[in-house]
């Protein structure tokens, strides 16, 4: 018979990678199953897909809640061990900056209070108008507005090379990748038998279920965890090397603004991409937003060709938002974001051995590490909630 696994993770993004180093390095013999990043090529023959097919997020501390905020200082706190012990760099701590025009703003107050998690005094700054002007002239907000700049490790990751770091530490601590799509999970009584698209099969004392968006679509034998998946769509912005590196004390950008085709833009300084080119990456909330429900429509999303009038909306944003910056070329990419109905994450136990670390909720990059950590302890049945608020790991 077949070796029978401590805990095997299904997921290799940004919460299973960590939850499966953490359970690993904890001593639990662990599997981690899930698939590479596809070539575009082969997109059409993907069966899963991911967001974090990306190089550039925004990190900060500040989140939407005190809870949040915890998450995202725990992950930052982790970056430099990530480094240190995988030897791959990851990200940049240019800074945040948070924008507002839409007055007044209830999360610039809160973040008054938030801030109290910053471990410095010069790690957050209000600002005033004619300072945003003079900090950051590559910018053009309306006015009226307000703002704050937060610093320490804020700025932006690579949410490629965080996973792979992620996963050196899990390799060099004895664990073992499997690039493979899970599609079913039968529970055997003493133990769980995992079938891949491959048809490999192991078997698990435990599973965890990191598994994002497609969770509700394979047969994994779970109670229904209804996610609310909603298409995003982001633009690179392309410039060149020199103006890059003129630009690299860029901040990562969140500004909340409302037009009649967008509201709240992200947005991540020109960094390196696999094409060796430099993209000025922004995001926002755009008017033909929609939410899938079926698996077809979801890989779809991410197959189709973008459509020109998102092109010509999201240009014009980038160009409105940085007017002084020489733009060379443009183009559109499919993500999607994962809501739970609380909108809050959900890490739970939702069967015999079986547990969740999912619901992002579109900040799952900038809180990963503390994600993947919480959903190892959970897993082993370790407290994970009680420095948070009652009921912040729910649906």
């Amino acid at each position: 018979m077949s070796e029978i696994y401590d805990v095997i993770v299904i997921g290799r993004g940004l919460f299973g990678s960590p939850a499966a180093k953490y359970l690993q390095t904890d001593g639990l013999k662990t599997l981690l199953i899930g698939p590479s990043e596809p070539k575009p090529a082969d997109f059409k023959d993907a069966k899963v897909f991911s967001s974090h097919y990306d190089s550039g997020r925004v990190t900060r501390k500040i989140g939407k809640t005190k809870d949040w905020s915890k998450l995202n200082t725990q992950t930052q706190a982790a970056f430099k061990s990530i480094v240190d012990q995988s030897g791959i760099a990851f990200y940049g701590n240019e800074g945040c900056l948070y924008v507002s025009d839409l007055l007044p703003d209830d999360h610039f107050n809160k973040a008054i209070d938030y801030q109290l998690l910053a471990k410095e005094a010069n790690d957050f700054q209000v600002l005033n108008e004619t300072q945003l002007e003079q900090l950051f002239p590559y910018f053009y907000f309306q006015k009226p507005s307000v703002a704050y700049f937060e610093k320490a490790l804020s700025g932006h990751l690579n949410p490629r090379l965080l996973i792979e770091a992620q996963l050196a530490i899990f390799a060099k601590s004895g664990g073992k990748l499997v690039d493979d799509v899970v599609e079913t999970v039968i529970d055997k009584t003493d133990f769980y038998e995992v079938t891949t698209g491959k048809a490999q099969t192991f078997r698990t004392k435990k599973v965890l279920y990191a598994t994002g968006v497609f969770h509700p679509f394979f047969q994994f034998n779970t109670p229904d965890v209804p996610l609310e998946i909603k298409t995003e769509t982001i633009i690179l912005a392309e410039v060149s090397k020199k103006q890059a590196e003129e630009l690299q004390q860029m901040p990562s950008i969140l500004y909340t603004c409302k037009t009649d085709t967008y509201d709240e833009i992200y947005g991540i300084q020109p960094v390196l991409y696999p094409d060796e080119k430099y993209y000025f990456k922004l995001g926002a909330n755009l008017k033909d937003d929609r939410f899938l429900t079926n698996l077809e429509d979801i890989k779809n999303w991410f197959c189709r060709e973008p459509l020109p009038e998102q092109l010509a909306v999201l240009k014009q944003m980038a160009i409105d938002l940085c007017p002084t910056i020489d733009f060379l070329s443009f183009q559109i990419k499919h993500c999607i974001i994962e809501y739970t109905q609380s909108r809050r994450p959900l890490i739970a136990q939702i069967g015999r051995e079986q547990y969740i670390c999912t619901g992002g909720n579109g900040y799952g990059a900038m809180c990963s590490d503390a994600m993947g950590r919480l959903g190892a302890n959970c897993t082993q049945g370790l407290d994970f909630e009680s420095e948070f608020s009652t009921g912040f790991f729910r649906l």
